[in-house]
């Protein structure tokens, strides 16, 4: 997945766009930032972003092209009993 930017773009607020699933459908999510055709995401300071399951997170269609997932850390995420 390559992004075409070109010389002298600049940054622009993004506002809601969907993001391809594996499965065909879509997420609808707020994206922070647009650089040419190049989608930014800052999730990093967002409650609850931080961990997420596995499922979940690898259902996004561009999974691969975008992380190396042997790289990510792996976290056992607790479940509630009850």
């Amino acid at each position: 997945m390559r992004s075409a930017l070109m010389p002298m773009q600049f940054p622009s607020l993004a506002g809601r766009r969907a993001v391809p699933l594996k499965n065909g459908r879509s997420d609808r999510t707020e994206v922070d930032m647009r650089l040419g055709s190049l989608l930014v995401e800052a999730k990093l300071t967002e409650v609850g972003f931080q961990t997420r399951a596995t499922a979940i997170v690898e259902a996004y269609r561009d999974f691969d092209a975008v992380f190396d997932r042997d790289r990510l850390p792996r976290v056992e995420i607790p479940t509630r009993v009850g």
